[in-house]
């Protein structure tokens, strides 16, 4: 409950909105909940992904099991009690999550055939984007499309515009 709570309390506010995927692993998952999407050329003063204000962290309640399909918040490694805003999608069955930094706690599902568009996410290429912006969590950052200039325009992040509870 603490961790649906937390995570409903960005969808209320507004967090997730406009947000960019910042991590994808094939086959394992796809994160995002960290940052807002840029809306200018990466080579353009103001262009660096802004931090989503966290409201602090949260205690871990593992005990669902991370298969496809199941929502799950991040956490730094050794900090089973680490949550805040991240959130990631298991691409994949990832049990060994189960147990892993004392469990990633399950608070949602994938429904209907939304695993489709999470599959279609998953696929964007990932590109080392530290070049641009100072933070090292866009080493493997997400993007439909990497420009031969290698100028990272705000149409190429794999974005969230908005999530809706319903």
């Amino acid at each position: 409950p603490t961790t649906v709570n937390n995570f409903l309390s960005y969808v209320g506010d507004g967090s997730y909105d406009d947000t960019m995927i910042h991590r994808s692993v094939s086959d394992f998952v796809i994160q995002g909940g960290g940052f807002t999407a840029p809306s200018v050329a990466a080579d353009q003063p103001g262009s660096d992904p802004v931090a989503i204000p966290n409201k602090g962290t949260i205690t871990n309640e593992p005990g669902n099991s991370n298969l496809r399909g199941t929502l799950a918040m991040a956490k730094l490694g050794g900090q089973p009690n680490s949550a805040t805003s991240q959130w990631f999608v298991n691409q994949s069955d990832n049990t060994f999550l189960d147990t892993d930094n004392g469990g990633y706690a399950v608070f949602g599902e994938v429904l209907g055939d939304g695993m489709t568009v999470v599959d279609v996410m998953g696929t964007a290429l990932n590109y080392d984007a530290t070049t641009y912006y100072s933070n090292g969590a866009f080493s493997d950052l997400p993007l439909w499309n990497v420009n031969a200039d290698n100028i990272v325009l705000p149409q190429d992040f794999v974005k969230i515009e908005t999530i809706t509870a319903l």
